[in-house]
């Protein structure tokens, strides 16, 4: 077997960098303004008339030297705590990812370094294009001091928001007065993180602990809050459920409080297109005035079970949205993908008065029909990528659903994925004429929004069955409440099982039968 090549750049492709690097190097020192097309010749060192052999415009170049300087930025920070692993502190997680920042602006990388710099100089037609990256760039430190606040290495009273762009400011202003030199990097790092950490750490009057889930008062605290729709409050109480605290008064509570959001689940499998296609609900949505909260449950971190970022930045037009609330969550290894916690979190969110309330889940298979358990509607969604047979012919899910979609309708196999479904459904509602609801298939392309407004019309359609039919509606509620209380008498039972290690050992010795241990548990209730 040949090895790999890599192609060799051309004499062009050598020539066109070498005007970036120059036009980075530019751009770094002088700024936008001041930067004359002659300066950036200069740099490249070639002849003025030279550079539109390569570019229209010294606009075009600023484009390109911004896109890869915010990506290596970014890159930079999500690689290293990547490296660190679940088990560092969030102190450990921002000290490496403010040294990286520092690294990368002050002595690693031009590009990041001109990024920087011209963040308000820019002409509005290229800032828009490159908002967006900024703001999920912002949305990822974000998230990293929301849950170093969760885990109580920040102050319960503190404005994560305020302290994000306090500690941007900080990282940023460097730029103005930093010498190579003059105090090495990872220095000034590990004395900004002192400076963060220890200016708006705990206080003698908090502890920084989070308020109480069986103080009336503190209860009460957090009901207000979350019925004025302070969503860090809401963020920081998921947070807490994920780590498995006892909230069962808080959340019984809430649960009373219940605004009867619009619940629609999402499922289907890995790289279906779910988060592309949510985003694109939420557009729409967003435009008829609805407010949206959103409950990705990414794959569990196999060290420390947290969730993966993927679909907060799949969805990251929508972060800065106040109408838009998105949280990830982890699967925890539970069958469906779906955690008891993230029942305990709808339960938050229901709270709330978020109008449309989405639950994505990870698609694996048969077992994502425990998705029905949190959902008022079920939307399955199908690639038509699956060989011979339709991946959904798996009768668990595709039974479940209430909505199938064929994602990646440009597909040429799109058509023939749509018929295989329509029969499958035929075929079971021959098997089960009673059902008054016949699931329709609904072709889109998510990356291009084909299909989107469909989709929304026919969730609507779904919800105006349900409250035509209210004996229907009333059959899905008893199922929902028995199936979430089987999720908390599971989870009660699993914590009688670890506590009796005496019992257990007694097991392993070969001493009695788990059949026993287990009445013997049971009879404890």
């Amino acid at each position: 077997m040949k090895a790999s090549t890599v192609k060799p750049q051309s004499k062009s492709e050598k020539t066109r960098l070498r005007i970036l690097d120059g036009a980075a190097r530019t751009f770094r020192d002088k700024g936008y303004g001041a930067t004359r097309l002659t300066d950036i010749a200069s740099a490249a060192h070639i002849q003025a008339g030279s550079l539109y052999y390569h570019f229209d415009s010294k606009e075009q170049m600023l484009d390109e030297v911004l896109a890869r300087g915010h990506g290596r930025v970014f890159d930079g920070v999500r690689g290293r705590i990547k490296e660190l692993g679940g088990r560092a502190s969030y102190r450990e997680r921002l000290r490496a990812a403010i040294r990286v920042h520092l690294e990368t602006n002050l002595e690693h990388d031009d590009y990041a370094a001109a990024n920087l710099r011209l963040h308000n100089q820019i002409p509005p037609s290229i800032r828009r294009r490159h908002i967006g990256k900024h703001r999920a760039y912002a949305a990822y430190w974000q998230e990293l001091l929301e849950d170093a606040q969760a885990a109580g290495e920040i102050g319960a009273g503190v404005d994560v928001s305020l302290a994000r762009l306090n500690l941007f400011g900080m990282m940023n202003w460097a730029m103005e007065w930093y010498r190579p030199g003059r105090l090495p990097v990872g220095e000034l790092a590990e004395n900004m993180c002192r400076t963060f950490f220890d200016g708006i750490g705990q206080d003698k009057f908090s502890g920084g602990l989070a308020p109480s889930a069986q103080d009336p008062a503190d209860m009460d605290e957090i009901m207000t809050r979350l019925g004025r729709g302070d969503v860090r409050a809401c963020a920081r109480l998921i947070s807490r459920i994920e780590r498995g605290e006892d909230l069962t008064p808080l959340l019984q509570a809430l649960y009373h409080k219940n605004n009867h959001a619009s619940c629609i689940g999402v499922t289907g499998p890995p790289g279906a297109g779910k988060s592309s296609l949510i985003s694109r609900l939420v557009g729409i949505w967003r435009g008829r005035g609805l407010s949206v909260a959103i409950l990705a449950v990414d794959p569990s971190s196999p060290i420390t079970g947290g969730a993966l970022l993927g679909d907060r930045l799949r969805m990251g037009e929508h972060g800065v949205d106040e109408g838009v609330f998105i949280r990830s969550m982890a699967a925890r290894g539970e069958l469906g993908g779906l955690a008891k916690a993230a029942g305990d979190a709808l339960t938050v969110l229901q709270a709330m008065d978020w109008d449309m309330i989405l639950i994505e889940t990870v698609g694996v298979g048969q077992n994502e029909t425990r998705i029905m358990d949190h959902a008022s509607i079920s939307i399955l969604l199908q690639t038509p990528m699956g060989g011979d047979e339709v991946q959904a012919g798996k009768a668990g899910v595709t039974e479940i659903a209430d909505l199938i979609v064929v994602n990646k309708s440009d597909h040429p196999d799109a058509d023939q994925t749509v018929r295989q479904l329509k029969d499958m459904i035929s075929l079971g509602q021959s098997l089960n004429p009673e059902r008054r609801w016949q699931p329709p298939v609904i072709k889109t392309n998510a990356l291009k929004g084909e299909g989107a407004g469909e989709l929304a019309d026919q969730i609507e359609r779904f919800f105006d069955h349900l409250a035509a039919h209210p004996e229907e509606h009333l059959e899905r509620q008893r199922l929902q409440a028995r199936r979430q209380a089987g999720f908390i008498l599971h989870e009660l039972l699993e914590r009688r099982l670890v506590a009796p290690a005496a019992e257990i050992d007694r097991l392993t010795r070969g001493e009695g039968d788990p059949y026993e241990l287990a009445w013997e548990i049971y009879g404890k209730g």
